[in-house]
């Protein structure tokens, strides 16, 4: 009896949430560092915006390049790099945001270099593939949760490359109630490049023995293409994240621009389309004249994502 009263009790202390890390300020922002460990056995550093209460929790996914979240200011203060602050002031503390830094990226020290990798960490050419982004992200996640946060819904909000992540975290965690996907690759990414080669006079059979060359060698961090390397490109060319979508009960959101630059709205056409067909209602934002920052012509950076932000803060009240 005493063996099988101490096994239970044991059992109880495993199922008890594991508390998390200490947080740190990170000065002169509204936001904590914090660090867990993933399921690949790696430390994860992200963080999460103050509150005196517990709320809700949004990720916010950056897009594509290996820049560090924050960078130092003059006395020591940080600024934060990227959307995550944006979608905290434009959410007025409806939510806690959580913002996760890519393994292997740069550190706060170095200057941004753009949303391509060929001034990137080799670590971080070898740490960045969808599957293994997903599980840092997932692992975070876990962990924010712990952190004075509070509701049953969790919001996904994935910008450019960021929106392919949004989708797989909907698939791979069932608390994620809503999924955002801004400027996001689609459900046909090696027809979307196609195409996005073909507006710059590229030839469809120049673009397809691309395509072959990253399949020929798709683990390598040495071969390039379009500025990322062939380790790179074979996991987002082999994801589709309508399918994802249509395999978790995530209330979806997609938002895109007309004149998006960066990737063809061919892909958001067909992501809407094919989540249709799936049976899936789709909040779906067509921009006219919007670039890849979802901003109109006229309006200065932020003002679109701001806009579309707020779209996205009035659907998810919505019960």
């Amino acid at each position: 009896m005493r063996r099988a009263l101490a096994r239970l009790l044991l059992l109880a202390l495993i199922a008890l949430p594991v508390a998390p890390a200490t947080a740190e300020r990170v000065a002169g922002t509204r936001f904590e560092r914090l660090s867990t460990t993933d399921t690949l056995g790696r430390s994860i550093t992200f963080y999460l915006s103050d509150s005196a209460t517990a709320k809700p929790l949004a990720l916010v996914i950056q897009g594509s390049g290996c820049n560090a979240l924050f960078r130092p200011l003059a006395g020591g203060a940080m600024s934060a790099i990227g959307y995550h602050n944006v979608f905290r002031s434009v959410g007025e503390e409806r939510y806690r945001v959580l913002a996760v830094e890519k393994p292997g990226a740069r550190s706060t020290a170095e200057a941004p270099v753009g949303g391509q990798a060929e001034d990137c960490p080799k670590a971080f050419l070898e740490e960045h593939t969808v599957e293994r982004w997903a599980a840092a992200l997932v692992a975070a996640l876990a962990a924010a949760r712990n952190a004075n946060v509070v509701g049953e819904q969790t919001l996904a909000i994935g910008h450019s490359e960021g929106g392919v992540l949004a989708a797989r975290l909907a698939r791979l965690d069932p608390k994620l109630s809503h999924a955002a996907l801004l400027a996001s690759p689609g459900p046909d990414p090696v027809e979307e490049l196609i195409r996005w080669n073909e507006a710059r006079k590229r030839p469809r059979a120049e673009t397809e023995a691309m395509i072959a060359r990253i399949r020929s060698t798709p683990d390598s961090i040495a071969d390039f293409a379009l500025g990322h390397p062939h380790r790179r490109w074979s996991g987002f060319l082999a994801a589709d994240p309508a399918a994802d979508l249509l395999a978790s009960s995530a209330k979806v959101f997609a938002a895109h621009g007309e004149a998006d630059a960066n990737w063809p709205i061919y892909a958001h056409e067909t992501l809407v389309a094919r989540l249709g067909r799936g049976g899936r209602d789709v909040v779906a934002l067509r921009l006219a004249g919007a670039d890849h920052s979802l901003n109109a012509p006229g309006q200065r950076p932020p003002d679109g994502m701001i806009e579309v932000f707020r779209r996205i803060i009035a659907w998810a009240a919505v019960r």
